[in-house]
């Protein structure tokens, strides 16, 4: 024990003396190499020859410390050289004493050397930081490119395996080899239900980090939104139904967008699913939408739900983020839908915020800008730049 405690010390004792002297090097070398210069400077004016501008070299020492320093070694070689300045040019014999050339000269020095050691070691701090920042940032590309790297490669290695089963349980479920007994028929049943939420959450997964890394691309075409509505409507009605849910929608048919609408669907159907999952059962879930090339496109899914507090509205626009509201969910969620939902709106250039109503319940309002909105004329529908 004696014996261990013994080779720790001696480690640490190492381990510091590794560290210290670079800072050490740092702080004394500058004010060091004043005085070796100030040392030069005083033995050629009583050898040699008399330097005719050594103020220039008293800056020259000054500007190296502060920059290979920092400010504190900056300041101790403005004092050094303030020091031998006020020997250099006192009257001889008379210490400290100036003629009036002399003191404007000090004067001068007194003022000027400082500030020079304060702003270069400002500076040279600056610098460092932006050098680690740049440092960091590279590491942060690195990761990041190496992160994209892997989420390709599992989104090979995790799809293949999970539409594998899906297809074989959905099968064996249908009795394509052999009928299957009620016991059987209700294991495979849950098995496809278990892979198909493993695959919706795989899917998330890339979806938000293909958004959060820039490399989603949008396959842009004419929309008409009442379209999607309806379609995102049928896909979550039996949830609804299950969890006895009114569905309702206050939007004209006319609306037409320039938009992605794959992703315009994806955003609905997260948004509606959020919606049935926070409406309590005999509640109502509404969508409202209305456009104009003026003020552009705003969408919302309305809940009759409980209203979220701000703290709770900033939660869960975050990744993996959920709420409690005391409501027992029939699904499960992965508190990606609408970190999703906002980024693929912002793709649109537009939003997604989620704001309490009146009355009880909240509203996740998207918004697209005038420029995607498309106006109907004689049926066909133009851009408003056509149009014009």
């Amino acid at each position: 024990m004696e014996g261990g405690s013994i080779r720790r010390g001696m480690t640490g004792r190492g381990a510091t003396h590794g560290r210290h002297p670079v800072v050490f090097h740092r702080l004394v070398l500058g004010p060091v190499l004043t005085l070796l210069v100030l040392l030069a400077i005083e033995t050629s004016n009583r050898w040699f020859f008399t330097i005719p501008n050594p103020a220039v070299i008293y800056f020259t020492a000054v500007v190296f410390a502060a920059f290979h320093g920092g400010i504190i070694p900056g300041l101790a070689s403005a004092a050094i050289t303030l020091i031998y300045a006020a020997f250099f040019f006192s009257t001889p014999g008379a210490p400290f004493t100036f003629t009036p050339d002399n003191f404007a000269r000090m004067l001068v020095l007194l003022v000027s050397t400082p500030a020079v050691a304060v702003m270069v070691g400002f500076l040279q701090r600056r610098a460092e930081h932006t050098t680690a920042l740049l440092r960091d940032r590279e590491s942060a590309e690195a990761a990041s490119r190496i992160k994209s790297a892997f989420m390709a490669s599992m989104s090979h290695e995790l799809r293949t395996p999970l539409n594998a089963i899906l297809g074989f349980s959905e099968m064996l479920e249908r009795g394509y080899w052999g009928a299957v007994n009620a016991k059987q028929k209700e294991y495979l049943g849950d098995i496809r239900h278990s892979a198909a939420h493993q695959l919706a959450l795989v899917n998330d997964l890339l979806d938000l980090e293909r958004i959060e890394a820039g490399m989603t691309e949008l396959v842009e075409e004419q929309v008409l939104l009442r379209e999607e509505i309806d379609k995102s409507l049928k896909l979550i009605e039996e949830r609804a139904r299950a969890a006895n849910l009114t569905l309702t929608i206050d939007a004209p048919e006319e609306i037409a967008i320039q938009a992605d609408r794959r992703r315009v669907r994806q955003i609905m159907i997260n948004l509606l699913s959020n919606a049935v999952k926070f409406t309590p059962p005999g509640g109502r879930v509404t969508v409202e939408a209305s456009a104009s090339p003026q003020t552009g496109l705003s969408f919302a899914v309305v809940n009759s739900g409980a209203r979220l507090s701000d703290a709770d509205i900033r939660r869960i626009l975050k990744p993996f983020q959920q709420i409690d509201t005391g409501i027992a969910y029939a699904y499960e969620g992965t508190g990606l839908g609408l970190p999703i939902s906002k980024g693929l709106a912002e793709l649109h250039g537009g939003s997604l915020e989620i704001v309490n109503r009146r009355n009880d319940g909240t509203a996740v309002i998207v918004r697209f800008p005038a420029n995607r909105v498309l106006e109907r004329a004689g049926g066909a529908r133009t851009p408003p730049s056509a149009a014009a």
